[in-house]
């Protein structure tokens, strides 16, 4: 294991496959991190489609990796701006030969947003069916959500939760999160709260950050629920100082009935589900 990781820290793939071939000749019982490594010593060496190859490998012998263990593939997207879609390019090509995996659509939906491409990243979804059987999960509508909500695209938005209901796709938190937030620089924010009282209802809990903005829009509305989300935040233990002092000019004598909770008070948050209804 040892030799396998300094291979893939060196980008050194002679190693590594040799390493690899030892270990399955001893009959090792390879586990998610061991191809991880292999994909990683070459991606160092530039070999984009043998790392995508092993991932489909990998999915093809239910070993399927999430997308925090696939930080090399997702570091290699981002190095260069083409890299997205050379990578769906070669996608497209081994989808005629093996079954693709959606995270692997899903690194390269992720690396199209951290570029700030959402046309690239719509047309990418629209293209998903044509190399994953699996199609799309919450994964994937949580990275066209974050698209949606760094270009202000609410419109689009709301086709996706639409699909999200057709596809029976069970939301998360972070789904209601960035639905929120789609949603709360609207004109009309009352969206932003019908989903923010569906995750309640599911027993989410919005991001310290959403529920900032939350505070900050209605605070400028003059809309006194800017008040029930600050106190929400100080039920829960979180840190309550920028929502305090967004809705304090508004409301000083409400403000001051509160307590104050300072940058180390955070709280536990149980979590629960619920399909998104448009």
């Amino acid at each position: 294991m040892a030799s396998l990781t300094s291979a893939a820290r060196h980008s050194d793939v002679h190693i590594a496959t040799d390493v690899f071939r030892i270990l399955s000749e001893r009959g090792t019982a390879f586990a998610p991190h061991h191809y991880e490594l292999l994909m990683s010593a070459h991606l160092g060496a530039g070999d984009l489609r043998t790392a995508l190859t092993i991932l489909c490998i990998m999915h093809s012998v239910q070993l399927n990796p999430d997308l925090e263990t696939l930080s090399a593939l997702r570091a290699y997207l981002f190095s260069d701006p083409s890299a997205p879609q050379n990578a769906f390019e070669l996608l497209k090509q081994l989808a005629t030969e093996r079954d693709v995996p959606t995270v692997a659509v899903n690194a390269i939906i992720m690396s199209l947003v951290d570029h700030n491409r959402h046309a690239d990243v719509i047309s990418t979804y629209k293209s998903l069916h044509q190399l994953s059987t699996a199609g799309p999960n919450v994964h994937t509508f949580n990275a066209l959500f974050r698209s949606c909500h760094r270009n202000n695209d609410k419109r689009t938005a709301m086709f996706f939760a639409a699909e999200m209901v057709e596809l029976k796709i069970k939301p998360d938190a972070l789904t209601y999160d960035r639905l929120v937030l789609v949603c709360i620089r609207e004109a009309n924010y009352e969206d932003a709260w019908r989903y923010y009282g569906e995750m309640t209802q599911a027993g989410y809990v919005p991001r310290l950050g959403t529920f900032v903005t939350m505070v900050q829009v209605c605070a400028d509305a003059k809309d006194e629920r800017a008040l029930e989300l600050v106190e929400r935040m100080v039920e829960l233990g979180l840190p309550t100082v920028s929502a305090q002092k967004a809705v304090r000019e508004m409301w000083p004598e409400k403000v001051e009935e509160l307590p104050l909770v300072g940058e180390k008070g955070m709280g536990s948050v149980s979590l629960g589900g619920k399909v998104v209804s448009i």
